[in-house]
């Protein structure tokens, strides 16, 4: 059996798609391509992913689901290979919520802040 996680998106994520078509035109395609790639990396490492994905934590947050940044976005056209994902993944609904998307030239880190008041 195939494992298929569905997609959620924090409201500001989706504002923050917008703007990254200064950097990658083909934005919508090559993210759909990402979150494809996504499910089949966590169906084919059983829900787990491998290290490309970079798990964020601090002790300080209270973060009840692992945190993880992906930092390897491919764009067909552009300049995608400076963009962060922010993404938590819940297993037990097997649910990937999309919390935060930048350009790693305007911004060094995420947004803990906003991560913590999902919860």
């Amino acid at each position: 059996m195939r494992i298929k996680y569905d997609f959620d998106y924090h409201p500001s994520f989706l504002d923050e798609c917008r703007s990254m078509f200064k950097h990658c035109p083909n934005f919508d395609s090559d993210f759909d391509r990402f979150k494809k790639a996504l499910n089949a990396d966590l169906d084919l490492f059983n829900h787990f992913l491998p290290k490309k994905y970079i798990k964020v934590s601090r002790k300080k947050h209270d973060i009840k689901y692992p945190v993880f940044k992906f930092r390897y976005f491919y764009c067909k056209k552009g300049d995608g290979s400076k963009l962060r994902f922010i993404f938590l993944i819940n297993r037990s609904e097997q649910l990937v919520y999309f919390t935060e998307v930048y350009s790693k030239s305007k911004k060094d880190d995420l947004n803990y802040e906003r991560i913590e008041r999902l919860f």
